[in-house]
């Protein structure tokens, strides 16, 4: 297990702690309406919402109770979530919903319930792999000491399951809560082949090692794909559709992959400047040794494109409009990667 303990010379520096304290003192539509990164994305006004506003509002609401409103926990949390974000997974819950009959009142707790476990991953992710960074900012464990970052994540767990509970779900609760755990479990085993993958090569002295392609393709689908399906299974169930919850495991497996191979894109260079290579499986590493192109990045970006094209071509078989849902999202992908690629 890794030691995440900090000593007292590697506390973050007063600036870092100033901003949190800023950020928790703004409430969270003031920080999002009109302004920032997500604020004024006409892409996030769905329905007349503005999704990001209102999704971190009922996050912020089912996390920070009274005792906790302030607490270090609340400041973490409103730390995180003032970075921003795309807050991908809400805008497939909530849109999926809506096509499939749901009401405005009753797509926005399945929007709530994907960002908050969504987010509590993203504070332990970073805290497990010591990213000292996020958004630009220091890491929720960086600013806060990684006991918060631990207590904040499991709080935005909680908040989940407890948005889960709202009465107009009583007829299907248990299965959704059933669902919500078993991606949560899928999550972790995902995260634990990143913490300790089998390696291709184990040449520690000059630290040449890689993640073989189908250990990185499983470890994507499981650390990614559980909470990037939640948002397709859990509309599914609330509408009596849950004959279709595996071939939406399935699509989203496929799009995971590729969303997380061009994450990857972006992470190229910091992963191969790790100490401890083994710690970060990335596609192009992997690609790269398991194919020896001499294009790597150029390797991996077909790769993703090939899984959204079976994501694609498995949203047709499942209600509703996925179809039209996954076609857009997979052009962000695609957009996303292409800037990175250009930037490089």
């Amino acid at each position: 297990m890794l030691d995440v303990s900090l000593q007292p010379r590697e506390r973050p520096v007063d600036k870092s702690l100033s901003s949190a304290n800023r950020f928790a003192s703004e409430s969270v539509v003031g920080r999002f309406s009109g302004r920032g990164e997500m604020g004024g994305s006409q892409a996030n006004i769905i329905d007349g919402l503005n999704l990001v506003a209102e999704v971190d509002q009922r996050i912020g609401a089912a996390a920070m109770t009274t005792r906790f409103q302030d607490s270090r926990i609340s400041e973490a949390i409103h730390y995180h979530l003032a970075a921003g974000g795309n807050r991908t997974r809400a805008r497939i819950a909530y849109r999926y919903g809506r096509s499939l009959g749901l009401s405005a009142d009753n797509a926005l707790p399945l929007a709530v319930a994907s960002e908050a476990v969504h987010n509590a991953s993203l504070i332990l992710d970073d805290l497990q792999d010591r990213d000292s960074e996020r958004r630009g900012q220091p890491s929720v464990w960086m600013a806060f000491g990684p006991e918060v970052a631990t207590l904040a994540s499991h709080l935005l767990v909680s908040a989940g399951f407890s948005v889960l509970a709202d009465p107009a779900f009583a007829e299907c609760t248990g299965e959704l809560i059933g669902l919500f755990h078993s991606r949560i479990m899928s999550t972790v085993y995902g995260q634990e082949i990143d913490l300790y993958p089998v390696l291709s090569s184990d040449n520690t002295e000059t630290g040449d090692v890689s993640v073989p392609w189908s250990i990185y393709v499983r470890g994507a689908i499981a650390k990614s794909g559980g909470l990037l399906s939640l948002p397709i299974e859990m509309p599914l169930i609330a509408t009596d559709r849950g004959f279709a919850v595996h071939i939406a495991r399935r699509m989203m497996g496929h799009f995971a992959t590729a969303y997380q191979i061009i994450d990857d894109l972006a992470d190229v260079a910091r992963d191969e400047n790790r100490k401890d290579k083994s710690a970060a499986p990335n596609a192009v590493r992997s690609l790269s040794q398991e194919s020896g192109s001499p294009q790597p990045i150029d390797s991996a970006l077909e790769e993703g494109k090939r899984e959204l094209d079976m994501a694609l071509e498995l949203s047709h078989k499942i209600p509703g409009g996925s179809h039209s849902i996954i076609s857009e999202e997979s052009q962000l992908l695609l957009a996303n990667a292409e800037e990175v690629i250009s930037n490089a």
